[in-house]
């Protein structure tokens, strides 16, 4: 399993100054036309520092895949479908969706083990992984997060 990053080479980031305990809202894009990606390659689409707290994370399927395309979002290493299991990404009666921290359930918008926020005692990597080939579908992935530390100026 190969893995693969957004947005000029790098997955999206807290900014290096940010206050403490402000909301952030992180914002990254895959485009399976400019990239295609094989069946469970791992794009990852997020760095989160140490300290952080997600409070929850959206999704948007901006361009249809046009033939069968599902995804999960997780943390890489752990749990893989933590944050969406199963997202079709070719419905067009489905585009939007939003997860509130249901990590090892697998089933999205269901609250179970990080009602607070799942925080991050170390730096963490959230990634999507397509289950079938992309060759055209565009997503938006948006994480909601807090950061614990200090504020750096």
């Amino acid at each position: 399993m190969a893995t693969d990053k957004r947005i000029g080479g790098v997955a999206a980031a807290l900014p290096g100054a940010i206050s403490s305990g402000a909301q952030h809202r992180l914002l990254n894009v895959i485009d399976f036309r400019e990239d295609n990606e094989s069946a469970n390659e791992v794009v990852q689409m997020f760095n989160i520092p140490a300290g952080t707290i997600v409070d929850g994370m959206g999704y948007s399927v901006e361009r249809l895949e046009g033939a069968q395309l599902t995804f999960d979002v997780g943390l890489n290493g752990e749990t893989v479908d933590g944050f969406f299991n199963g997202v079709n990404g070719n419905d067009s009666s489905v585009t939007y969706g939003y997860s509130l921290l249901d990590i090892g359930s697998a089933t999205p918008n269901i609250i179970l083990d990080y009602t607070g926020g799942l925080l991050f005692q170390a730096a963490g990597v959230i990634s999507l992984i397509p289950k079938d080939d992309a060759d055209l579908a565009k997503i938006w992935l948006m994480v909601f997060c807090r950061s614990l530390n200090p504020e750096v100026k």
